[in-house]
């Protein structure tokens, strides 16, 4: 019995000790797998960090005395052609690679070394998709900036060229083929082909009107309009308008325009003009000349509505001035428009006030050459000491105009291009390196005396009161919301909103959402998200919408030149807040709301193809045209 109970005992010990045994096993595996991942993890925080350097630099590597630059920079920091070169070189994946190895060679166990290459392969995945949107923020960031420096020499050699029709037919060629580049769908290739044609006539007509050649700038129109949508149209016939109506005033009353006119009386310039100017005396007669041509064509030239009279079109205010500096009685307009040598001394020392006026408040002409002065001098006539002060302080940037609409800028780059200067100031940059030749089609260029190719079946215009093709929606801040109200349409306007709350609403629609609408884009003036402005009218664009954009308001200038910049890379246009009080400075009146809505509405939102090029001499049917265009010609 005893034996039994002892027998059952041991039994029982035997099987207690098993299960202890396999107990401690099981523990010691646990705590074996729990090391290796403490392991795994510390080799994994490892490669984190070779990642991070990889991408972001190694700042322990030093500085490359040869070069001044980190020794290890990070894809990153690598921009441009270097970090096209360097991705293309398989480098970021070898470095990748090699450090994996290296550290899962350090493992203590085949176990752990396992591990850590299973999670190093989803790294390199995640790594890999970083590297290639690098790439292709680098190769876009070059695509833009090659296009935009095309576009920068193509506009310069426009502006030169503008009265040689052969060599505008190619250089419009070229800017259509540069708009059109990389544009599939058929109604944003056919405003890209719109916006090309507007663009490189308004180059054309400003150079004709920087000239003084009014009748050049209209003929350009008169060719390129029909090219051109009927919103385009009205832009630049308001470029046109108050410089060629002054050219047909002026040749009505017998002066024959801007062309000249009567030769102009010898005269000699005074020492105190040619010494303080340092305008030579052949310097000085081209200046005189010039400024005579572009402001009438006769001394005998009567008072116009302004009171403005004779050659150099002086004022009853200058002639008073002049005659008091001068220490002569005043004339009267018989005496002033019977002396020619009397409008020659008054006109030199006008000119002379406006040189010493310019010595005391512009470093801008104080540091200028004679040439330059002489051009800076040309837009003090036409705009006032002021305004041309306010010209060159702001860069060029402040153009103010007279009553006829003729820009300080036109006046001063007509000078200059006279005295062989060129330009307008500020100088322009030199001129970039070409870029590639172009690889798509382009469409046809129109060009004076010969009609171009234009796109094909466009719609017939609307009337006045008509929306854009499409459903029109509004989606924006505080200056979406007045034109909601005027143009009674859907969509999502918030005062205050961001840009960034702008997109943020407008991606939450599906993507089908947007095919075929035209969306009035107010993009938010607070905060400084002008990428994201371009960023959302790019997302619109991508889903088939036709975008309208919105100015800021006076408020806010430098967004309004960024925006109009960024119109110009997308091909969209743009609406300017209008009526804006001054003190308000970013909300239009409601006359102003409305007035913008009834752009909204004319305008055209062709859905056409481009077309390959062709010969076919044909314009576009249903282009409707302000109206009013035939004014009489120059005698």
């Amino acid at each position: 019995m005893f034996g039994s109970i002892e027998g059952e005992a041991l039994q029982r010990a035997g099987q207690e000790g098993e299960k202890l045994a396999t107990e401690v096993a099981k523990t010691g595996a646990y705590e074996q797998r729990m090391q290796d991942l403490s392991e795994a993890d510390k080799l994994l925080s490892e490669r984190d960090n070779e990642r991070h350097k990889e991408f972001y630099g190694d700042p322990t590597a030093g500085i490359d005395p040869a070069t001044g630059r980190p020794v290890a920079p990070g894809l990153k920091n690598m921009l441009g052609q270097e970090a096209v070169d360097y991705i293309k070189s398989g480098a970021p994946g070898k470095s990748f690679d090699d450090s994996v190895n290296r550290i899962a060679a350090t493992a203590s166990n085949e176990r752990v070394r396992q591990m850590f290459l299973h999670q190093s392969r989803a790294q390199r995945s995640a790594f890999d998709t970083a590297v290639g949107e690098h790439w292709n923020s680098q190769v876009a960031a070059q695509y833009k900036e090659s296009t935009l420096a095309r576009n920068g020499v193509n506009n310069r050699d426009l502006a030169a060229a503008y009265n040689d029709d052969a060599r505008i037919a190619t250089l419009v060629d070229d800017k259509i083929a540069l708009y059109t580049r990389g544009k599939t769908d058929p109604q944003v290739r056919a405003d890209a082909y719109y916006s090309a044609v507007h663009d490189a006539a308004k180059e054309l007509i400003d150079a004709a009107l920087a000239d003084g050649k009014p009748q050049r700038a209209k003929e350009l129109f008169d060719a390129y309009k029909p090219h051109m949508n009927g919103g385009d149209q009205l832009k630049l016939w308001n470029t046109i308008e108050g410089p060629w109506n002054k050219a047909v005033e002026h040749a009505m009353a017998g002066g024959g325009g801007n062309r000249g006119g009567a030769p102009l009386v010898p005269y000699t310039p005074a020492a105190d003009i040619l010494s303080g100017t340092g305008l030579t005396a052949d310097q000085y007669q081209t200046f005189r000349g010039h400024v005579a041509e572009r402001e009438s064509g006769s001394y005998a030239q009567p008072p116009n509505k302004g009171g403005y009279m004779g050659r150099y079109q002086m004022g009853q205010n200058e002639i008073r001035e002049t005659a008091a500096r001068l220490g002569v009685p005043v004339p009267n307009q018989q005496q002033f428009l019977a002396d020619p040598q009397l409008q020659e001394k008054f006109f030199e020392n006008y000119t002379l006030d406006h040189h010493n006026s310019l010595m005391a408040q512009s470093e801008a002409y104080r540091n200028a050459s004679s040439a330059e002065r002489a051009g800076i001098l040309m837009g003090a006539h036409l705009g006032g000491v002021a305004g041309v002060t306010r010209y060159l302080t702001s860069g060029g940037k402040d153009d103010p105009a007279d009553s006829n609409g003729t820009h300080i800028s036109s006046y001063v780059r007509s000078m200059r291009q006279r005295m062989a200067v060129g330009g307008a100031l500020p100088p322009a940059p030199a001129p970039p390196a070409a870029a590639p030749p172009e690889a798509n089609p382009a469409a046809p260029a129109p060009a004076p005396g010969a009609t171009a190719a234009p796109p094909a079946a466009a719609p017939p215009a609307r009337s006045a009161g008509e929306a854009p093709a499409g459903t029109v929606e509004v989606w924006g801040d505080s200056l979406g919301v007045g034109l909601k109200g005027q143009l009674k349409a859907e969509g999502t306007a918030v005062g205050g909103a961001r840009p960034s709350a702008i997109l943020a609403n407008i991606q939450k629609q599906p993507d089908s959402y947007w095919q075929g609408k035209t969306v009035v884009l107010p993009s938010g003036s607070n905060g400084n998200e002008m990428p994201v402005v371009e960023e959302t009218i790019g997302y619109l664009q991508g889903k088939g919408a036709n975008v309208v954009a919105v100015g800021y308001g006076p408020k806010f200038p430098e967004k309004n030149a960024q925006l109009r910049q960024i119109a110009q890379r997308l091909n969209v246009r743009v609406i300017d807040a209008e009526d804006v009080a001054a003190s308000e400075g970013v909300h239009p009146s409601p006359t102003g709301y409305a007035s913008m809505a009834g752009k909204i509405r004319a305008l055209r939102s062709p859905a056409i193809v481009v077309p390959p090029r062709t010969t076919a001499a044909t314009a576009p049917p249903g282009i409707k045209e302000p109206g009013n265009f035939e004014l009489p010609p120059l005698p």
